[in-house]
Parts: structure tokens; sequence; C-alpha cells
């Protein structure tokens, strides 16, 4: 159920809050609980509109749009509220190679239009996408990672029951195999099975064990894309738990939607047909309430109240709300004519304020209460006061966005904070449900991976419950068979950060030993001991993982990324980057098995840690650059040089470049080219941060959409490993100057834009954008958030405690070189000693004082 605001200058363009294009709009704060959260609309030159939502109970909340003319000239105001019940989408379909020979007519994002069934009673429907084992004859590289968390086999797509079902293939192969089991609450005295299918070939043949034994044969038609019904006799079922399998002969694919256990002599009362989703609601009037119900899709209903006068409300059919304007240019009665229907038309109830006058300097204001709840009860706005209180409250606990904020850098992180905390996209399809999740921005309604771990590390201080629900749902559980973890788009794990971060804050043995095993799987997969995993098969023992996505590392058009691609290479090169990062996850899991006194893993991570760097040390370094290479192998996966550009130079030299500094394997001089080339303004350093092309290289381009412009998180990455080499003044480099870019553009624009000109510092692509600007509030609390105590990936936290007087903290500080640790207190630092010896502390900005530690474990004690 969808509600928005969708204001106006009276006969004028309405603001109509359209997910794709947000630029009129952005969220500015926010509870990452989403109790309170306020958005800001700019409708002309000196008119805004703040939209607040203040969650009152379970049930729901108010939403008030409070208006502001700060122009000079009188406005005719329209407030608009439209409501609208939203079927899910069609997600994209995805097929293996060996696809079941039938086209997918669906358009993502398009509503999904399912089949539904009718079931006489004591009978059993089982969609066939619910099974207790699938097993594919000839496993793909996927078979411990389906992408998007979709099961083997999945379909989904319009015509099936609920929308989805098994296909892929299925069937093509000798020896495919699934299995069900199912529950009978009664006892069938004759059942039939009725099996719901489509073929595109003549016949597809199994072996079927348990209900029915025999060879079944599904017989297609000629119309592949229409469904068929066999029935199988069964005979007396017993109450209980039965299995029934497949096993294909390997004749043809099919897509099979389930199947009805029920007794013989009431099969004909099964039937399934097409659903058309009920979208108009039907609305119960009263004085300033009303209620929306939509009997035939949900027992809830939505209870809406007011105090000011509104017009006749009004029920626009609509599937798209950027055709509302024809219904909202104007509240006169003849603009009220139906919008043309789309493909599945939504009907929006539109309920408008009454036209109101807003003087030069006035302010002005309008509720709409929203209650959820089942029986159609209305509940009334609290008093006026009470309401002004609880709003004011809010505001002030968030950050009032009319008050000057409280330092240069606070209101950019909180608008970015809004911006990710908002960006909860629902329904999204993965494991078989329908679910919410983080978006980078709501243009992408996936489940984003490295993205994700971006989103859940910019929570992780401020709301730790809310990122590690975050986390462990990109991290399987452990009984789950086929996903060694949720995989969409680049498979960066930066999981293990997320999980360090939350680690370090809580300190917790129980939090790391819940975890460890879903993170061992996950980084088992990535290097290639996982069921089907393609990701370490070269002689080299070098990492790629281009089978699972075409890109690496998020740099979507990386120079070297796409020469590789153009030049049909994907099967034989391995980044640097992949590697690296393999390195520091497995030195986590190394740390977190010490902690669980696992020895044997303890030495399985070291050898791994060994045979990654010294391949990368022996394959990749280029010493003239400065820089690893992309490497080349051959046909049978031995190592024969480095990608190079048509004018012969390392083709990656950037930041897959200098990833290694993250694993901290280069010896001395290594870390010194790699740290110049990094800093350097000639190379990677520009005047808004670092890009992601060596400027000096014949490929960088300026208006790439990753070579030349800037980017927040591998910046981040770069900066955690400055604080592990003791090179805290870098380190506050990269983030003062990140800081200052991003709080500029939010200034200037109240834009959260995803990336940055790397010479003008201007914001581009997307807005509102979170996820990969999440750096920002790592960075604003390192430097600036009270009782903050941060470092580089060596440096573990294992306990901390603040108090009036200071912090202490138990430390241990891994690796052969002195880190930089930061500590922003309450105020202004006395002296610090760690294990025992006092050290001097550095003043990086206003409020974090930096100490270098040399390495080992102790207390760290800081004093007020």
């Amino acid at each position: 159920m969808d509600f928005a605001l969708t204001p106006a200058i009276l006969r004028q363009e309405s603001l109509i809050p359209f997910a794709h294009a947000g630029l009129g709009m952005q969220p500015v704060r926010a509870d990452p609980d989403l109790s309170y959260y306020a958005w800001l609309y700019r409708l002309e030159a000196g008119v805004e509109i703040r939209l607040e939502w203040l969650r009152l109970s379970e049930a729901g909340g108010v939403l008030r749009a409070r208006v502001r003319n700060l122009s000079d000239v009188v406005c005719p105001v329209v407030l608009n509220w439209t409501a609208r019940l939203c079927p899910p989408p069609c997600p994209a379909r995805l097929e293996r190679p060996r696809s079941s020979g039938i086209a997918h007519l669906a358009v993502p994002r398009t509503p999904l239009r399912p089949a539904r069934v009718s079931l006489p009673s004591d009978a059993v429907w089982v969609n066939a996408l619910f099974y207790d084992h699938f097993q594919w004859a000839k496993p793909g590289p996927d078979e411990s990672l389906p992408y998007d968390g979709r099961r083997h086999g999945e379909v989904v797509e319009h015509d099936f029951v609920d929308g989805y079902g098994i296909g892929q293939g299925f069937g093509r192969e000798k020896g495919d195999q699934i299995r069900w089991r199912m529950k009978l609450a009664k006892p069938l005295a004759n059942a039939v099975v009725r099996v719901r299918y489509r073929c595109a070939f003549p016949s597809a043949s199994f072996v079927a064990s348990g209900l029915f034994s025999g060879v079944v044969t599904l017989a297609g038609r000629e119309d592949p894309r229409a469904f068929m019904e066999l029935d199988l006799a069964v005979g007396r079922l017993a109450a209980g738990e039965h299995d029934w399998s497949l096993v294909a002969m390997g004749d043809a694919a099919v897509e099979l939607n389930g199947f009805v256990l029920v007794e013989q002599n009431a099969a004909d009362a099964v039937s399934f047909a097409p659903h058309t989703w009920a979208l108009r609601p039907q609305r119960h009037d009263a004085i300033r309430s009303a209620v929306l119900a939509f009997a035939e899709e949900t027992d809830s209903t939505y209870a809406l109240s007011w105090t000011d006068d509104i017009l006749p409300i009004r029920t626009v059919a609509n599937d798209d709300l950027r055709l509302l304007e024809t219904a909202l240019k104007s509240p006169a009665a003849f603009t009220l004519r139906r919008v043309p229907d789309a493909e599945t038309p939504e009907h929006v109830t539109v309920l408008t304020h009454r036209v109101f006058n807003l003087e030069p300097g006035q302010t002005a204001w309008r509720d709409l209460r929203v209650a959820v709840g089942k029986g159609g009860a209305t509940a009334e706005l609290p008093a006026a006061d009470a309401l002004d209180m609880r709003f004011a409250a809010a505001r002030r606990k968030f950050g009032d966005i009319d008050q000057a904020p409280g330092d240069r850098y606070a209101e950019s992180a909180e608008r970015l904070l809004a911006t990710a905390a908002t960006n909860m996209l629902f329904p999204i399809w993965t494991g078989g449900a329908w679910v919410r999740n983080y978006s980078p921005g709501r243009e992408w309604p996936s489940v984003y991976t490295w993205d994700s771990g971006f989103t859940g590390l910019g929570l992780a201080k401020r709301t730790p419950r809310l990122s590690t629900a975050l986390l462990d749902t990109y991290l399987s559980p452990v009984q789950d068979k086929q996903a060694a973890f949720l995989h969409h788009g680049s498979p960066l794990p930066t999981q293990f950060y997320q999980f360090e971060a939350l680690w370090n804050l809580n300190g917790g043995k129980a939090f790391a030993q819940e975890r460890y095993p879903r993170l061992k799987r996950y980084l088992e997969f990535l290097l290639g001991r996982a069921a089907g995993s393609t990701c370490r098969t070269f002689g080299s023992g070098l990492i790629r993982t281009y089978d699972y996505f075409y890109n690496a590392a998020g740099m979507d058009d990386y120079p070297a990324q796409m020469a590789m691609h153009a030049g049909g290479l994907a099967a034989r090169v391995a980044p640097a980057i992949s590697t690296a990062h393999a390195i520091r996850c497995a030195k986590l899991l190394r740390r977190i098995a010490r902690t669980l006194d696992l020895h044997r893993d303890v030495e399985v991570w070291s050898r791994d840690i060994e045979a990654l760097s010294q391949a990368l040390q022996t394959h990749a370094w280029d010493a003239r650059s400065g820089y690893y290479a992309y490497v080349i192998h051959d046909a049978t996966g031995a190592p024969t040089g480095w990608l190079r550009s048509a004018a012969g130079e390392n083709f990656n030299m950037g930041l897959d470049g200098v990833a290694p500094l993250v694993a901290d394997i280069a010896d001395a001089s290594q870390r010194r080219a790699m740290i110049d080339n990094l800093m350097s303004p000639e190379r990677l350093w520009t005047p808004s941060g670092v890009t992601a092309v060596d400027q000096r290289a014949s490929y960088f381009d300026r208006a790439g959409y990753w070579s030349g412009s800037v980017w927040m998180p591998h910046q981040w990455l770069m900066w955690k490993a400055m604080l592990d080499y003791g090179q805290g003044a870098l380190a506050w480099r990269i983030a003062q100057t990140a800081l200052d870019v991003y709080s500029r553009e939010i200034a200037r624009t109240g834009l959260a834009y995803e990336q940055f000109d790397a010479f003008t510092g201007r914001g581009g692509g997307w807005s509102p954008f979170g996820a990969l600007s999440s750096p920002i509030r790592n960075w604003y609390e390192a430097y600036y958030q009270p009782r903050t105590l941060s470092g580089g990936f060596n440096t573990h936290v294992r306990q901390q405690h603040w108090s009036a007087q200071g912090l202490l903290a138990r430390l241990n500080v891994e690796g052969e070189h002195a880190a930089s640790v930061l500590v922003v207190a309450d105020r202004a630092p006395r002296k610090a000693s760690w294990r025992g010896k006092a050290v001097a502390i550095t003043l990086r900005g206003e409020r974090a004082a930096e100490i270098v530690l040399t390495p080992g474990d102790g207390v760290l004690e800081f004093d007020l």
C-alpha cells in the first residue's frame, strides 16, 4: 500500500513523487527504523514543503505536509494525498543456458499476473518451487550461488499459480531430479495427483517414485505457453508426510507449476484461472475520515482521517503516477475524467485539501492520519497540541532542517543517513518470498551485494540492530544448501567489513560464533572450494569472478575490465582486486577462528593467506608502474603475462592495481609505490579525492562513469589501509576531502548524488543515492561523532568502555608495522597510553585524536 503527497501551485504541474526521477524531492531526516522521517519538496523558487511521517503505533501514524513560502508573492497551494494498492512486479527472468524453449514475455517491473487455484475441501496444492531436494544432472557455476537468491530451477512469470514454479530447462538433461515433501492433514481414500505444467516439445518423460511410481510423460501442445494438466492415479493415501520425486529421462525440458493431491471423485472441482487484480478500493466515507478496503486482495483495511476541509474524494484508474498529472492539475470537477489505463490499472484514491493561499513568509501544515487494521475502524488524530509536541520532539532528536547544523558536516551526514534509511523497497523477490530490502536507489529493486555491505557499514554505529539484520540477510543460513551467500551484482565481499565493524562495536564472542560458519561458507566459495565455484581454477592461484558478474569490484566501466570483455578474455584473466580482498577476508576469519579456539581453521586460513599472497606477488606485481596487473592465462590456466593497453601500458593503473594495499601483503617498496600512485595529483589523486584510473594513462577518460569521477567506497577501503600503515595524515586527507565534496554539493543542491566530478566536485548520476555513499557516515563518525573509536583492518577492538573520564579499550593490532587509531571523545583529550606507556596524540580536524600503536595485544587508555 503506497501513500504519497503530490503538491502543486494551483493550475500548475503537480510534483509527482516518481521514484525513478526524484530530483524535485529528497529525504532529509530519518530515524533508521523509520518511526520518523522527512522529505523536502521544492515546488518553485522559495516554496518548500517538508513531508514528515511520525509513527504513532504499530498500526500507523501521521503524515504532515508543512508548507513554507519564502518567496515575495502569494502562492495558492494544492495538496493532494494519494493512496494505491500496488501488485508485486514481475522480476527479470533468469535463464540457464539450457532454457525451457519457452520465450519470456513479461517485462520486468510490470505487475505480475499470477494464476490462482481453486480447491475442493481436503485437497492440497503444492507449488513446484517449494521442493525438498533439487539437483541438476550437469550443475553449472551457479550450483552454490544462484543469482538473486533464486532457488535452482526457479521461474517467476505471468500465468503460474502464485506467479512461480520450476523451469530453466529442467528435464532436458538425463538425471535432472526434484523431490517434494508434503503433509496431508486427512487421509485420501482414492487420491489423484493432478500435475500443472507446460512443455514446448512433443513430450518430456520422468521416472517417478513416492506418491506415484512409474514413468510420467508430460505431453506438449501446439501453444507452448499454454498450461496443461495431467492426472495420475495414486489410490489410498494415509494422513501424514509423503514424498514424491521426479528424475528426468532427458528427452525434453518442461516447466512445472505444481500439483494437487485430491480425491478422484472431487478432481473436477479443481480449477485454475488467471487472477485479475482487484485494485479499486471499496471506500467507506464519514465525516473527516474514510476507510479503504480491498477485500479480494487483503483483509487489511486502511483508515484515513484529517482535520482540515477537503474536496470530494476521487478514485482515478491509473497504473503510473506520472499519468496522474491529468487528474491533479486542477481540483475543478471538469478535470476528473478517467486517466488512460495501461497494462493493469491501479486505482489511485486522491484526497485533496481545499486550496489555500500562502502569504510571503507564512507557514501552514495539513495532516493525514493513516492506520492499518482489520475491522475498518478509523482512529482520530491526536489533539493538535499533543501532535505538534510529538513532531517537535522528533525534529529536535534528528536535527531540524530549519535550524543551522551543529558543525559543517552534520547536515550532509544526516542527509546521507536519511537517504540510505528510506531507500527501503518492497516487494523484492528473493529466496522464494517477497521481502523488503535496502536498495542503492529506488531505481534498482534488487538485492545488490556489495552495495548492501556499504549500507550496513553506514548503519552500523547508529543502529547496529538494523545493520546486523541486513548482514544476516546476505549471509546464507547454514542449512541453505544452495546459496553460499545472497548474490546480485559485483561479488566484492563487503559483508566481511560490515561484520568487522559490528564486531568491533560489540566485541561479542557469541556474535562472531553465530556468523563464523556463514562467513566461512561465503569465502570458501570465492576461494573455489564450493560446489560449482569457478573462482579459482587458474594454475596461478589467482581469483576471478567473471562467471558470476561482468565486473569484479563495482567499477562498471573500468578500462581494463572493458578491454578484457571486448577481447573475449573474461575466462582467462584475473584482476588483482579479487585476490586482494580474499586475503583480507581470510585474515578476518583467521582472527575469528583464533577467538573461537578453532586451531585447525587458523592453520587453513594461514595457508590460504600465504598462497594467495604469493600468487599476487609472483604473477601480478609490476614494479615499473607501481601497480598490480590483470594477469592473462592460457587455455590450460597457466599465467602468460599482463593485460596491456594499445600503448603498451599496464592496463590496471587504477584502483584495482592498488587494491593489495587492503590486503597488507606488499613489502615496503611496493607499499611506497602504491601509496605514491594513490596520493599523487598527477595519478589517482584529484581535487575531489581518489579517482578510479591514473590520469597519466592513455585510457583515462574525464567523461567516464568511474574514470574521471570520484566515488566513496574504494576511497573508504584505501582510508582503512592508510590507518593500517600509520599514515594518519593521508587517511585524514582522504576523509576530509570526501566530507568537503559531499557537504558542498548537499549545501548547493540538497541532492545526495552517487558520484562526483574529479575536478569540480559537482555531483552526478543518481539521486537520492545511499549505499556506496555511506562512507560519508563512517568518516563523519570517525572524526566528529563523540564516543567513536576507529582503526584500520588490522586493528581489532576486543572491548571498549566509555565514561566521563575517557576510554578504556582492549585492542589487538595485527601486522608488522604501527597502525593509527582515531578516538573522538566527549571533550579534548588530556593524555593517552598504549600497553602502559604514554603515546603522542595528534589532532585531526576539530575533534579526532589520532594515536599510533605498535603491533600486539594491549590496553589503550584515553584520559579526558
